[in-house]
């Protein structure tokens, strides 16, 4: 293969606690080289035989033999063609299942569903994602697990942090899971621990609707609660999407019940609202930012307002490793007595991506 593929086109290398780790032992051991079938030909008349894994925000990632994981920027590709089946989403919102072959020119793909045919323009794609249903479960799983230690000698105040997430995506739905947690200890004053475990459910109706069921655990040594388990759902829509931006609103409603000093107290029903952002940068290197808001406006306990916000920024240093930095803030309008109403903090951590 030509070494001008590289510079022409700038394919580039990618270069509580519990819970993740079992996670993260279960998954890493059984991801699986897949076949490299896929033939993507370049504007130039090259060609490069790979394993197409998704194309997100202007660029594909794909797998090469010997080569590694790269990074192809959409606009150089001339035609994609594969036996494998994806799932493409246009501009409009539409979703569109099938195998992706050549078209007779450089302009459109032509979706195969079947025995139906379909060209779509090039510039009309967003995303295109691998449905991998003849691969194992664990091989269709995406996600990252962090984990960051930060100390301050003049305070003797460290913190411990773990993270994880992972999804798993079909034609019309999404499952994904998200854990973090963090510990801070001190010689001034108790450690305190707090953690947010999540489990959601999407699935996609027409014109960028969806509809969700949320369920989540969580607990905040601050805030005085020992633990809260909630369930709820609702609906939402992907207002903004394109090659390097995301934004989604949904809203519902959820119950709620938190353990406070040992005892559980009652059932309550909130409002549920949650908003999420997310930016991406390729060059000169790839950037993530995700920001997420959630609130809570009390519906059987008027007056009682809660929310949070959590914020990333991910930098990628080496292949699949990332250099993350987070923000949190968690508030609430009417805390048990003695304790805080908000709890704040920054940390840093390494991760790795599968």
């Amino acid at each position: 293969m030509p070494f001008s593929i590289f510079n022409n086109y700038r394919a580039r290398g990618t270069s509580p606690l519990l819970p993740a780790l079992l996670a993260l032992l279960l998954i890493l051991p059984v991801t699986a080289a897949a076949q490299k079938t896929d033939l993507i030909k370049f504007k130039n008349g090259d060609e490069l035989t790979v394993d197409i894994k998704e194309f997100e925000r202007g660029v594909v990632r794909a797998s090469t033999i010997g080569l590694g994981t790269v990074y192809i920027e959409w606009e150089v590709i001339d035609s994609i063609s594969t036996n494998k089946t994806y799932r493409i989403e246009l501009a409009s919102g539409t979703k569109l299942l099938g195998t992706i072959r050549p078209a007779e020119d450089g302009t459109t793909l032509m979706l195969r569903t079947g025995d139906r045919q379909q060209e779509i323009e090039f510039s009309d794609v967003v995303s295109m994602a691998r449905v991998k249903r003849e691969n194992a479960f664990w091989d269709r799983i995406d996600g990252s697990v962090q984990l960051g230690v930060n100390y301050a000698s003049g305070s003797e105040i460290g913190q411990a942090n773990v993270g994880f997430n992972a999804s798993f995506n079909e034609e019309k739905y999404i499952v994904d899971t998200k854990f973090s947690s963090t510990v801070t200890t001190g010689s001034s004053k108790t450690d305190t621990r707090r953690f947010d475990w999540t489990v959601n459910y999407a699935r996609a109706m027409e014109n960028r609707w969806f509809w969700i069921i949320s369920s989540g655990l969580n607990s905040n040594d601050e805030l005085g609660i020992e633990l809260r388990a909630l369930g709820g759902g609702g609906f939402g829509r992907v207002l903004l999407k394109d090659n390097t931006k995301k934004l989604t609103l949904a809203a519902g409603l959820a119950a709620s019940r938190e353990r406070r000093s040992g005892e559980f107290g009652q059932s309550q029903i909130e409002g549920m609202i949650n908003t999420n952002y997310a930016l991406f940068h390729f060059s000169p290197t790839k950037t993530d930012l995700s920001l997420d808001l959630s609130l809570f406006p009390g519906i059987t306990e008027p007056g009682r307002f809660r929310g949070n916000i959590d914020a990333q920024m991910r930098w990628e240093i080496i292949k699949n490793f990332t250099w993350n930095l987070t923000y949190y803030l968690t508030w609430d309008n009417q805390p048990p007595q003695g304790a805080a109403s908000e709890d704040m903090g920054v940390s840093t951590s390494l991760g790795y991506t599968f």
